[in-house]
């Protein structure tokens, strides 16, 4: 994954993947960010995350009855979630490259927030 000089994470061809608008909601927009840990990644949205409490789980049972926490762990190689605010940080297995799983990632956080105010 490579990284630009504000510490962001370029996984593709930019630092923002836009999810097309659907019914005049206002596109949902993905920063990805790098953190000192190199296996997680800080995925900032640009509205709040719905249950704005800060939760965090180290597997899929203790998410149990949190849908974006549930998909999320459903991605291979998501090991560990933090959600608080904004921003979702995702902890991965040190089998899996960033590359590919942020775009899994991104692509669960859109289907199920991207009609989300």
């Amino acid at each position: 994954m490579g990284r630009n000089t504000d510490g962001t994470v370029a996984p593709r061809d930019g630092m923002i993947q836009p999810l097309n608008a659907q019914d005049g909601m206002a596109e949902l927009q993905i920063t990805v960010h790098s953190t000192p840990n190199p296996n997680a990644a800080k995925f900032t949205l640009d509205r709040e995350l719905p249950d704005g409490s800060g939760r965090s789980y180290f597997d899929a049972e203790a998410a149990r009855g949190d849908q974006l926490a549930e998909r999320l762990f459903e991605v291979d190689g998501v090991r560990a979630l933090l959600l608080v605010d904004n921003f979702i940080t995702v902890t991965k297995t040190d089998d899996e490259e960033w590359p590919d799983l942020v775009q899994r990632i991104e692509s669960v956080i859109r289907e199920e927030l991207g009609t989300a105010t």
